[in-house]
């Protein structure tokens, strides 16, 4: 390859270059897409593709360089390998030198990289060849594969040599990925190209690799919430390089960037994950290679990799300039409540299948769930006795594990949800293992609100407290101030705040349903939460202004109303589609009036649907509707002025009015299970929610369409 005495200089220059070890590992430009490989000097090589600065786009991406290391803590820069310039058939604007790979044979080394030959880049995309005796110098252009007249998106290739020597040739690119064995010359195929079966929601970035028998093709898929691209990096396996393959899951969750690349190797007896962010620069096309510790299973599942900085662990909000956001208003946000109350046999807690048990136990025919949970994502699932229409095992999920709330914080910062009140009954304060559960989800919902940049307010639950108790509560907070930074927020920064102080909401007053305490005990806890430093949301009954129904026919509970912060009223059960808009909606009007006039904050209640048909068999439940249902109630109380809604609930399955993700395939047998609409897909409610955040916020236009 030639080179001009310029770029001589930035090489000499780029030799000296070294790094210490942490992420993103490259920081002296932007970097993306890389390609790990070991070759026979002993050093790991990675090759990278460039982004520009400053940035336009994917189109002005050039200058193909290569890097390297011998102990995984520094890195040198060998410099530029190759540009759009120097490939004699190549698109004449040039650019688009996208994500590359590096093969070795007998002593030459093979680069391939993807890159278009005409102006109508998209349809005329060829995988280019350059081949070089050493692994990071003097690479020269020699044509490119002659891969068949369908050349869109035939970018991403990838070069895997099994132990036998024989190389396979893979692309993956516009939602297909295709592979077929090389020539021993690796510049031919010895083979037509076939599609790679068995990949789930493949969109593009193969990485092929081989691991105790097992061939491994990795992938990022189409992951978009909110619209906005978010892709993960997924995984099959197989017996044979070319498939079929079997999908296996995500190993490596989105990072800050729209884009996901990256590739597996192992070096000196340690599997790594090389994987890309936008951490240095803000922004999803100037990118950044990271490299973190991959590990397996011992049946040869790969465990989620842990991002990290600097070796610590922190996710994507946490990771760039701009420091945790603390959240100082309700208002502008939808929160969910948080049940974080279901527990399996083994996992620690020792309450076997808390809340999912029916009167015989956990088996069909006793349950006390009406909504299956989609367990795809979890690293720790629990096998029950039920099983799919085709035999298959069904498994669940417990709160016990910090993985799972990990989960469901996770998925509130990719889908936009604000956040979640952390629900604490009074009546489980005083049970121990009750006790122990409710602090070990609060502790693990606390840490993941803070890497999720998610708010989070404790909720009181009433249900069940007889008078004295009042007084379980009181300790209760007094203990969580004092672990948990609540009012300062110096370590808690995610804990939410309204009207300059920390709100904790106290959910059962005013209920006509015979309950053992009443306002006396009510006004004890909302004066010494009061004095604590505390703002107030209160949890009333549907018809709290007019005092009938569901509610005591008594005015004090307007009086302690005026002493709170915020109200909410309970609506799960009380309405269906058509009684809402019929009737209900103007009654949230109404309570708006009334909370404005009175000074008082007002957060209308949401629910996506009720069932719980295993608990009560011959109920009537409120169907969803396709989302329609729910969506009615959003699009309501944002046009109607309200200024924070409350949804029921986020991890409810009891009663069918669960947002987060539930199976839309559901266990056979005699217990009922409701399913989600298979076309809508586990995520939609969280979708839905996350859409009506931003109209709430005013990020988007209001509009009446469902997403």
């Amino acid at each position: 390859m030639i080179r001009n005495f310029l770029t001589l200089i930035s090489l000499f220059i780029a030799i000296q270059f070294s790094v210490a070890q942490n992420n993103p590992f490259i920081r002296h430009m932007y970097t993306a897409d890389p390609s790990a490989h070991v070759w026979e000097d002993g050093r790991l090589y990675v090759y990278a593709s460039h982004d520009i600065d400053p940035p336009r786009g994917c189109d002005l991406m050039d200058k193909y360089h290569v890097f390297s290391t011998d102990n995984m803590v520094t890195w040198t820069d060998h410099g530029e390998i190759l540009r759009a310039s120097q490939v004699p058939w190549g698109r004449p604007e040039g650019g688009f030198m996208w994500a590359p790979d590096c093969a070795y044979k007998d002593g030459t080394y093979y680069f391939y990289f993807p890159h278009p030959s005409g102006t109508t880049w998209n349809k005329t995309w060829k995988v280019g060849i350059a081949t070089g005796k050493k692994p990071a110098d003097d690479f020269t252009v020699q044509g490119y594969l002659e891969l068949g007249d369908d050349n869109y998106a035939m970018i991403d290739p990838c070069v895997f040599t099994d132990e036998d020597g024989q190389a396979y040739f893979y692309y993956g690119g516009g939602g297909r990925c295709a592979g077929a064995k090389l020539k021993d010359n690796r510049i031919e195929l010895a083979e037509p190209l076939t599609l790679m079966e068995g990949l789930k929601d493949f969109h593009e970035a193969a990485w092929v690799f081989k691991r105790n028998g097992i061939y491994y093709l990795t992938y990022s898929d189409n992951h978009r919430p909110n619209g906005r691209g978010a892709n993960r990096l997924n995984y099959a396996t197989s017996e044979n390089p070319l498939g079929p393959w079997t999908y296996r899951g995500i190993y490596l969750y989105p990072t800050d960037c729209d884009t996901s690349h990256g590739s597996v190797v192992e070096y000196k007896g340690q599997w790594y994950a090389f994987y890309h962010n936008s951490v240095l620069s803000g922004r999803g096309n100037l990118r950044s290679i990271c490299v973190d510790k991959l590990y397996f299973n011992p049946d040869g599942s790969i465990q989620k990799v842990v991002q990290t900085l600097d070796g610590r662990f922190l996710p994507k909000e946490r990771i760039g300039k701009t420091p945790p956001k603390k959240y100082d208003s309700y208002n502008g946000l939808i929160m969910a409540g948080y049940q974080g109350w279901f527990s399996a046999p083994g996992d620690g807690s020792d309450r076997g299948w808390y809340h999912y048990t029916g009167k015989n136990g956990f088996k069909p025919g006793s349950c006390k769930i009406d909504m299956w949970p989609d367990v795809s994502e979890y690293d720790k699932i629990y096998k029950t006795d039920f099983v799919f229409e085709d035999g298959r095992p069904a498994f669940v999920m417990s709160h016990y594990d910090q993985s799972t709330v990990d989960t469901h914080f996770r998925w509130m910062r990719e889908y936009g949800v604000d956040g979640v009140f952390i629900q604490r009954f009074i009546s489980e304060i005083k049970r121990p293992k009750s006790y122990n559960q409710l602090n070990k989800v609060l502790n693990s919902a606390i840490n993941a609100a803070n890497k999720n940049n998610r708010a989070i307010s404790i909720m009181y639950d009433l249900s069940g407290m007889i008078p004295g108790d009042e007084k379980a509560l009181l300790d209760d907070i007094d203990k969580i101030c004092a672990e948990y930074d609540i009012k300062l927020r110096e370590k808690n920064t995610s804990y939410l705040f309204h009207n300059g102080k920390p709100l904790v909401a106290v959910w059962g007053v005013g209920f006509n349903d015979n309950r053992k305490y009443g306002f006396k005990e009510a006004e004890i806890i909302i004066g010494e939460l009061t004095k604590r430093g505390f703002s107030i949301l209160i949890g009333v009954p549907t018809h709290w202004r007019e005092l009938t129904n569901d509610a005591l026919n008594n005015t004090e509970l307007h009086r302690l109303i005026r002493k709170c912060d915020i109200v909410m009223p309970w609506f799960v059960g009380r309405y269906n589609e058509e009684t809402f808009v019929g009737r209900f909606e103007e009654v949230v009007k109404k309570d708006i009036a009334w909370c404005k006039e009175n000074k008082v904050g007002y957060a209308p209640l949401a629910f996506p649907g009720f069932t719980w048909e295993n608990m009560h068999p011959g109920s009537t439940p409120i169907p969803r509707n396709k989302g329609s249902f729910y969506w009615t109630q959003l699009l309501s109380h944002i046009k109607n002025g309200a200024e924070m809604i409350y949804v029921a609930m986020f991890d409810e399955i009891d009663e069918g009015t669960a947002i987060f993700k539930c199976a839309t395939e559901v266990p056979a047998g005699e217990s009922y299970f409701l399913p989600l609409d298979k076309e809508l897909g586990s995520d939609y409610y969280l979708k839905m929610t996350g859409t009506a955040s931003k109209m709430l916020k005013k990020e988007i236009p209001f509009s009446a369409s469902k997403p």
